[in-house]
């Protein structure tokens, strides 16, 4: 469903050029807030494996997807390097604390 959900248009989730925002699908939207500049949304990912997508505001032109496999608790998946389509299991992973340290 590319219209599950929509990231707030309140103008605190632009990503600038070369940029990342940290998305939490935890089901935790109560931990949103003006204070913090990553966003939890309304589902979680599936455990056992599952489909993400990007689409442009249409909900129709997908800017990114992965389609991903078994995940196993404390154990980070991501691309490596920035932009690249391998993907990888990581031991440094993104924490809520500092996004784009570790992701970069």
């Amino acid at each position: 469903n590319p219209t599950k959900y929509r990231i707030p248009a309140n103008g605190r989730y632009q990503i600038a050029a070369g940029g990342f925002l940290l998305v939490w699908a935890d089901n935790q939207t109560n931990q949103n807030s003006a204070a913090r500049t990553n966003l939890h949304v309304n589902f979680k990912l599936g455990g056992g494996s599952g489909n993400i997508l990007l689409t442009a505001p249409d909900g129709l032109t997908a800017i990114d997807g992965v389609n991903y496999g078994q995940q196993t608790d404390d154990v980070a998946e991501g691309r490596y390097s920035d932009g690249a389509s391998a993907r990888y299991f990581m031991s440094l992973f993104t924490t809520n604390s500092t996004p784009t340290a570790a992701a970069r």
